[in-house]
């Protein structure tokens, strides 16, 4: 009688203590991909800032614009990779769609950045 007691929480419990593991394993994949994602953009941007510093002067104070508002956009989603990092197993994919917005707020504002530069060269050819 014991034995089929165990089995029967066993067969209960074992398919949730899974989806336990499996919802841990997304969330660790998933900061671990936003993490490098946060490395691979700091470093395109400043590449895009060593490049900003050959440009024109009109296109210097625009480019440092918008380089500042790509900065500001990668510190906002730092903060909230680090609020998926420090939530629960329920609630990380709620703040994992906030984080993928706010990693979209950093790719359009990178580009908005870099079209600058190919304005600026675009003006120098004759």
């Amino acid at each position: 009688m014991k034995r089929s007691v165990w089995l029967l929480i066993a067969f209960f419990l074992l398919p949730w203590s899974l989806s336990a593991a499996a919802r841990d394993d997304a969330k660790n994949s998933y900061l671990k991909k936003a993490n490098q994602e946060l490395q691979e953009w700091n470093t395109k941007v400043d590449k895009l800032q060593k490049r900003a510093e050959k440009a024109g002067a009109r296109t210097r104070v625009e480019l440092d614009q918008a380089l500042k508002t790509v900065r500001e956009n990668l510190a906002v989603f730092r903060q909230k990779v680090t609020e998926v990092q420090g939530s629960g197993e329920n609630g990380w994919n709620t703040l994992g769609r906030r984080a993928d917005d706010a990693f979209k707020d950093v790719k359009h504002a990178y580009w908005k950045a870099a079209s600058f530069l190919e304005k600026d060269k675009h003006k120098e050819k004759p």
